[in-house]
Protein backbone atom coordinates (compact mmCIF):
# COMPACT_ATOMS: atom_id res chain seq x y z
CA UNK A 1 0.00 0.00 0.00
CA UNK A 2 1.30 3.08 -1.12
CA UNK A 3 0.50 6.52 0.64
CA UNK A 4 1.97 9.95 0.20
CA UNK A 5 5.34 8.65 0.65
CA UNK A 6 5.36 5.35 2.66
CA UNK A 7 4.92 2.12 0.91
CA UNK A 8 3.65 -0.90 4.02
CA UNK A 9 3.74 -4.22 2.23
CA UNK A 10 1.79 -7.04 3.78
CA UNK A 11 3.42 -9.16 6.48
CA UNK A 12 5.59 -11.70 5.45
CA UNK A 13 6.01 -9.89 2.28
CA UNK A 14 9.35 -8.00 1.29
CA UNK A 15 10.56 -5.84 -1.67
CA UNK A 16 13.94 -6.22 -3.39
CA UNK A 17 15.37 -3.59 -5.52
CA UNK A 18 17.59 -5.95 -6.94
CA UNK A 19 16.69 -5.00 -10.31
CA UNK A 20 17.85 -1.52 -10.09
CA UNK A 21 19.94 -0.89 -7.04
CA UNK A 22 23.22 -1.73 -7.54
CA UNK A 23 22.94 0.51 -11.60
CA UNK A 24 21.38 3.88 -9.34
CA UNK A 25 23.95 3.35 -6.65
CA UNK A 26 26.94 3.49 -9.19
CA UNK A 27 25.27 6.29 -10.96
CA UNK A 28 25.46 8.30 -7.17
CA UNK A 29 29.15 6.68 -7.09
CA UNK A 30 29.99 8.19 -10.64
CA UNK A 31 27.97 11.67 -10.04
CA UNK A 32 30.20 11.76 -6.08
CA UNK A 33 33.43 11.04 -7.98
CA UNK A 34 32.42 13.55 -10.82
CA UNK A 35 31.89 16.31 -8.67
CA UNK A 36 35.27 15.86 -6.80
CA UNK A 37 36.89 16.24 -10.00
CA UNK A 38 38.23 12.33 -10.89
CA UNK A 39 38.11 12.07 -14.71
CA UNK A 40 39.11 8.65 -15.20
CA UNK A 41 37.86 5.43 -12.99
CA UNK A 42 35.99 1.89 -13.02
CA UNK A 43 33.38 1.07 -10.64
CA UNK A 44 32.55 -2.70 -10.23
CA UNK A 45 29.69 -4.06 -8.40
CA UNK A 46 29.44 -7.55 -9.17
CA UNK A 47 27.79 -7.73 -12.60
CA UNK A 48 27.38 -3.91 -13.18
CA UNK A 49 30.46 -1.86 -14.03
CA UNK A 50 30.75 2.05 -14.52
CA UNK A 51 33.36 3.53 -16.46
CA UNK A 52 33.83 7.35 -15.93
CA UNK A 53 35.69 8.79 -18.80
CA UNK A 54 38.58 6.81 -20.34
CA UNK A 55 41.59 5.33 -18.89
CA UNK A 56 44.33 7.47 -17.86
CA UNK A 57 46.35 6.83 -20.58
CA UNK A 58 43.29 7.66 -23.22
CA UNK A 59 42.35 4.29 -24.06
CA UNK A 60 38.95 2.58 -23.47
CA UNK A 61 38.18 0.71 -20.64
CA UNK A 62 38.41 -2.86 -21.57
CA UNK A 63 35.64 -5.07 -19.48
CA UNK A 64 35.20 -8.78 -20.00
CA UNK A 65 32.33 -10.22 -20.36
CA UNK A 66 31.31 -13.24 -18.27
CA UNK A 67 30.87 -16.87 -20.18
CA UNK A 68 27.79 -18.11 -18.86
CA UNK A 69 27.65 -21.07 -16.76
CA UNK A 70 31.70 -21.03 -17.19
CA UNK A 71 34.68 -19.48 -15.66
CA UNK A 72 35.98 -16.67 -16.95
CA UNK A 73 35.25 -14.03 -19.84
CA UNK A 74 34.22 -15.31 -23.07
CA UNK A 75 35.20 -11.31 -24.52
CA UNK A 76 36.56 -7.82 -24.02
CA UNK A 77 33.72 -5.07 -24.77
CA UNK A 78 36.06 -1.92 -25.04
CA UNK A 79 33.87 1.35 -23.49
CA UNK A 80 34.68 4.95 -22.43
CA UNK A 81 32.20 7.02 -20.04
CA UNK A 82 29.45 4.20 -19.77
CA UNK A 83 27.43 1.65 -17.85
CA UNK A 84 27.67 -1.59 -18.52
CA UNK A 85 25.50 -4.23 -16.91
CA UNK A 86 25.27 -7.79 -17.62
CA UNK A 87 22.12 -9.90 -16.36
CA UNK A 88 22.20 -13.52 -16.38
CA UNK A 89 20.43 -16.51 -14.83
CA UNK A 90 23.80 -18.16 -14.05
CA UNK A 91 25.24 -15.88 -11.34
CA UNK A 92 22.09 -16.71 -8.37
CA UNK A 93 20.61 -20.03 -8.55
CA UNK A 94 19.60 -23.23 -6.81
CA UNK A 95 19.70 -26.77 -8.21
CA UNK A 96 16.27 -29.03 -6.96
CA UNK A 97 16.71 -32.32 -5.71
CA UNK A 98 15.64 -33.59 -9.53
CA UNK A 99 18.39 -31.30 -11.43
CA UNK A 100 15.98 -28.29 -12.00
CA UNK A 101 18.06 -25.20 -12.38
CA UNK A 102 15.79 -22.48 -10.91
CA UNK A 103 16.92 -18.93 -10.89
CA UNK A 104 16.37 -15.65 -9.79
CA UNK A 105 15.26 -13.63 -12.91
CA UNK A 106 11.76 -14.27 -12.69
CA UNK A 107 9.16 -14.00 -15.77
CA UNK A 108 6.09 -11.66 -14.34
CA UNK A 109 3.53 -13.84 -16.32
CA UNK A 110 4.26 -17.24 -14.64
CA UNK A 111 5.95 -16.53 -11.67
CA UNK A 112 9.11 -19.17 -12.94
CA UNK A 113 12.54 -18.27 -13.90
CA UNK A 114 12.25 -15.81 -17.38
CA UNK A 115 13.24 -18.94 -19.69
CA UNK A 116 13.20 -16.74 -22.57
CA UNK A 117 16.17 -18.22 -24.65
CA UNK A 118 18.80 -16.28 -23.22
CA UNK A 119 21.59 -17.14 -20.76
CA UNK A 120 22.29 -13.15 -20.18
CA UNK A 121 22.26 -10.02 -21.39
CA UNK A 122 24.35 -7.22 -21.23
CA UNK A 123 23.06 -3.45 -21.99
CA UNK A 124 25.65 -0.71 -22.63
CA UNK A 125 24.63 3.05 -22.00
CA UNK A 126 24.71 6.15 -20.03
CA UNK A 127 22.98 5.71 -16.85
CA UNK A 128 23.75 2.40 -14.57
CA UNK A 129 20.18 2.25 -13.55
CA UNK A 130 18.72 2.29 -17.16
CA UNK A 131 20.98 0.09 -18.03
CA UNK A 132 20.47 -2.27 -14.97
CA UNK A 133 16.49 -2.41 -15.51
CA UNK A 134 16.74 -3.06 -19.30
CA UNK A 135 19.27 -6.04 -18.69
CA UNK A 136 16.58 -7.49 -15.90
CA UNK A 137 13.83 -6.72 -18.60
CA UNK A 138 15.05 -7.63 -22.02
CA UNK A 139 16.35 -11.11 -20.29
CA UNK A 140 12.57 -11.67 -19.61
CA UNK A 141 11.47 -10.85 -23.10
CA UNK A 142 13.39 -13.10 -25.03
CA UNK A 143 16.16 -11.91 -27.90
CA UNK A 144 13.64 -11.13 -30.37
CA UNK A 145 11.50 -8.60 -28.34
CA UNK A 146 14.86 -7.56 -26.88
CA UNK A 147 15.50 -6.53 -30.55
CA UNK A 148 12.61 -5.34 -31.00
CA UNK A 149 12.79 -2.80 -28.37
CA UNK A 150 16.10 -2.03 -29.07
CA UNK A 151 15.25 -1.27 -32.93
CA UNK A 152 11.97 0.89 -31.19
CA UNK A 153 13.64 2.82 -28.45
CA UNK A 154 17.55 3.03 -29.06
CA UNK A 155 19.45 4.81 -26.66
CA UNK A 156 21.60 1.86 -26.06
CA UNK A 157 23.40 -1.05 -27.02
CA UNK A 158 23.13 -4.84 -25.78
CA UNK A 159 24.96 -8.18 -26.34
CA UNK A 160 22.85 -10.80 -26.06
CA UNK A 161 23.73 -14.34 -25.66
CA UNK A 162 21.65 -16.94 -26.87
CA UNK A 163 20.65 -20.65 -25.56
CA UNK A 164 22.29 -21.43 -28.80
CA UNK A 165 25.59 -19.49 -27.73
CA UNK A 166 25.05 -17.47 -30.14
CA UNK A 167 26.30 -13.86 -29.62
CA UNK A 168 24.04 -10.83 -30.77
CA UNK A 169 25.55 -7.37 -30.79
CA UNK A 170 23.92 -4.21 -31.53
CA UNK A 171 26.09 -2.46 -34.24
CA UNK A 172 26.87 0.68 -31.96
CA UNK A 173 29.15 -1.77 -30.34
CA UNK A 174 30.18 -4.08 -33.30
CA UNK A 175 33.84 -2.98 -33.31
CA UNK A 176 34.40 -2.77 -29.64
CA UNK A 177 33.77 -6.06 -28.68
CA UNK A 178 36.45 -9.02 -29.34
CA UNK A 179 35.77 -12.87 -28.75
CA UNK A 180 38.55 -14.72 -27.15
CA UNK A 181 40.84 -16.66 -29.02
CA UNK A 182 39.34 -20.36 -29.26
CA UNK A 183 35.96 -19.16 -28.18
CA UNK A 184 33.49 -21.35 -30.63
CA UNK A 185 30.62 -18.81 -30.87
CA UNK A 186 29.00 -17.30 -33.80
CA UNK A 187 28.85 -13.37 -33.64
CA UNK A 188 25.93 -11.93 -35.38
CA UNK A 189 25.61 -7.80 -35.53
CA UNK A 190 21.89 -6.04 -35.20
CA UNK A 191 21.53 -2.93 -37.36
CA UNK A 192 19.33 -0.88 -37.59
CA UNK A 193 17.66 -1.92 -40.73
CA UNK A 194 18.49 -5.42 -40.10
CA UNK A 195 21.41 -7.80 -39.47
CA UNK A 196 24.78 -9.11 -40.54
CA UNK A 197 26.72 -12.22 -39.78
CA UNK A 198 30.52 -11.80 -38.51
Amino acid sequence: LLEGGELTVPEGMCLDMGAVAKGYTADLVAEALNRHGVESAVISLGGNVQAIGARPDGSSWRIGIRAPWEEGTLGVLEVTDAAVVTSGGYENYFTDDEGNIYWHILDPATGYPADSGLQSVTIIGAQGRMCDALSTALFVMGPEKAEEYWRQNGGFEMLLITDENEILLTEGIASSFTLNQGRAETVRVLSGQGDEGR
